[in-house]
């Protein structure tokens, strides 16, 4: 029985004999493996060429016409041997498997081999050659221990395996759904974010000619509009025929979306099939260390986080996430960022600069880590709004009296606003400076 992330795996058979390929096939095919299968080396040249597969199994002598080693000879120079090659051969010479492996064949399997003994060879070779095309860190057992991260990165890498499906991942901005959601992207393949869902309609093979291959990521609208879901099931109608992969984000669990109306019956199933649930910050806390060295890889497109943030630094970043009631990873990811845009070539970001910056997201004075104008209308007013009104009340000191004046609205108006937007305790603390002026 095949493990789960490896079951859609597609595996090539390319053998001149058809009870060969036959027997191969269904051994693979009963596993929950796909297969295609070629007579020859041309066929399979052709083959790849159309459709991407995850490993192939090559007999090394076929004859007429090109034998196996020079097949695999081809692929390397052409530059498409980005797949595992397992050799199979019944009276391979030492000379022609020693040419096999220098030509890049992963193994070699020698006739006759059993069913267990091929289907061990094919799950290792998967498995190898999924690590190598996603996120080193999808696979890295030092991304985190808490159960949030355990749970999530399992989902990640059942996704992974399951390329060809399209993916929710279910949580608010401030989670950063993207962080996580980036784990799927295969390597050197596009990654294609759509801002503005009303222009995909004519904008559509444009987009695909982009991300081909890769992936397009969208944030579903927590208020779509009659148009949201005709744009989406026209991105998923086409992102098979272009082999691309459709990432999207949503504001709330899709069963809940559905139920009131906001998700309809058809976008509802076909996300279903993968949902992952992103973990607020509070539930990972004591990973927060590793996913700050990710963070670091990320915003600086290098593999050594050395240098970059002393060890006080991220002390300070952890010690300042630990005290948020609410913001999430999208707030530790705006501060690293500003941190990084000024840090000294001479000198890694220190404690106090970290402090700095905490303080000054607390008061809006920087971005959270999210793009205000990539949100919906509705969702980048109430952030800015939110932002205006804590800077507000730490000026006026939460007096509202003051507060009013300097921003020069009415002070009934005003304290409205802030109920909204702040929730009771952003009114009772404004009461509260009130009263001790008035008395």
């Amino acid at each position: 029985m095949s493990e789960p992330n490896q079951r859609t795996a597609t595996v090539m058979i390319v053998d001149d004999e058809i009870g060969v390929r036959d027997s191969l096939s269904d051994i693979l095919s009963d596993d929950g493996f796909a297969v295609v299968t070629a007579e020859n080396a041309e066929a399979a040249h052709e083959q790849i060429g159309i459709a991407p597969v995850d490993m192939v199994l090559l007999d090394i002598w076929m004859p007429p016409g090109i034998d196996g080693v020079a097949l695999l000879k081809r692929w390397k120079e052409s530059k498409l041997l980005n797949f595992p090659v397992v050799m199979i051969s019944a009276h391979a010479t030492l000379d022609a498997a020693v040419e096999a492996m220098r030509c890049g064949a992963a193994d070699i399997l020698e006739k006759p081999f059993s069913s267990k003994r091929l289907l061990e060879v094919v799950h290792k070779q998967i498995a190898k050659s999924q690590q190598q095309l996603y996120d080193p860190a999808l696979y890295a057992a030092n991304l985190g221990k808490s159960p949030a991260i355990t749970k999530i990165k399992g989902a990640l890498m059942r996704a992974a395996a399951e390329a060809t499906l399209p993916v929710a991942f279910i949580g608010s901005g401030e989670c950063a759904p993207e962080f996580f959601a980036r784990m799927l992207q295969r390597q050197h393949m596009p990654w294609v974010e759509v801002d503005n869902l009303a222009k995909v309609g004519e904008n559509l093979e444009k987009l695909f000619g982009q991300a081909a291959g890769g992936h397009i990521y969208l944030r579903y609208p927590d208020e779509p509009d009659q148009n949201t879901e005709r744009t989406l099931n026209l991105l998923l109608a086409n992102s098979a025929k272009h082999k691309t992969r459709l990432i999207c984000e949503f504001p709330h669990r899709l069963d809940e979306m559905h139920a009131a109306g906001k998700l309809g019956a058809e976008l509802h199933r076909k996300f279903s099939e993968l949902q992952i649930e992103v973990p607020r910050l509070q539930d990972y806390l004591e990973d927060l260390e590793a996913i700050i060295n990710l963070a670091t890889r990320r915003l600086t497109g290098k593999q050594e986080t050395d240098g970059h943030f002393s060890a006080d630094a991220i002390e300070e970043l952890i010690k300042e996430a630990a005290q948020w009631q609410t913001d999430g990873l999208s707030r530790l990811l705006g501060i690293m960022r500003s941190a990084l845009t000024k840090e000294d070539e001479d000198a890694p970001v220190d404690a106090d600069a970290i402090r700095n910056l905490a303080t000054a997201a607390t008061a809006g004075l920087i971005s959270l880590g999210e793009d205000v104008y990539l949100l919906p209308w509705r969702k980048a007013r109430e952030t800015f709004e939110k932002q205006y009104y804590v800077a507000l009340m730490r000026r006026a000191k939460n007096n509202y009296q003051l507060a009013a004046k300097m921003s020069g609205l009415e002070r009934t108006y005003l304290y409205r606003k802030i109920r909204t937007a702040l929730g009771e305790d952003g009114v009772s603390a404004g009461k509260d400076e009130d009263n001790k002026d008035a008395s």
